[in-house]
């Protein structure tokens, strides 16, 4: 009992066992170094795809592995704040303003239409691709930054991470009935205090 006892710590001195978190719950290199293998090769634009609800054998029971989201939040800490371009389409009607917000495709929420950065594409003419796409307007859009604050951006393993908004005016002059994103968002037209409160 001694002996085996023995060969086990020099096992684990030896580095011949992972820990997964869980100081009960080991895997052994040989186990996992196949499935590290699999997900390298996935050609998922760089990244590693995680499987829902993965699980670890251990003892004949099942371990949820936990470190993924928690790995993601810190690799998202050290790589900074996002950025995103911004358009604020606005309207003038009967002497009166109302400026176009779009609701988001995962939780609803009313925003402005955004994104990043794209290649060949000035910040503001990244905000008026948006405002067509995301709301199906068409109109001019200045060049110079209307305001700048900090939001946040959910990636798409979930983590939320800060992200600056920057903000370029858009005077719309069409609005379309159908565009691309339609099916996926609202629109809806707002006075100044009402879109700032939404």
């Amino acid at each position: 009992m001694a002996k085996a006892a023995d060969k086990k710590a020099a096992s684990l001195q030896a580095g011949n066992i992972v820990g997964t978190g869980n100081p009960a719950a080991v895997v052994t290199k040989k186990k996992a170094a196949p499935k590290a293998k699999a997900a390298a090769k996935s050609p998922v634009k760089g990244r590693t795809p995680v499987k829902a609800g993965a699980k670890t054998a251990v003892k004949g029971k099942t371990v949820a592995k936990a470190k993924t989201v928690a790995g993601a939040a810190a690799k998202a800490k050290m790589i900074g704040p996002q950025v995103q371009y911004a358009a604020l389409p606005f309207r003038l009607q009967d002497g009166k303003v109302s400026v176009l917000l779009v609701t988001s495709r995962e939780t609803r929420r009313w925003i402005l239409p955004k994104g990043k950065a794209e290649k060949n594409l000035a910040p503001h003419q990244v905000a008026e691709l948006e405002a067509f796409e995301e709301g199906g307007v068409k109109g001019e859009v200045t060049d110079v930054p209307f305001s700048r604050y900090m939001g946040s951006k959910r990636l798409d393993n979930g983590v939320d991470v800060p992200c600056e908004m920057v903000v370029y005016p858009l005077k719309v002059r069409e609005v379309l009935d159908d565009w691309r994103e339609k099916s996926q968002r609202e629109r809806r037209w707002l006075s100044p205090a009402e879109a700032a409160t939404l």
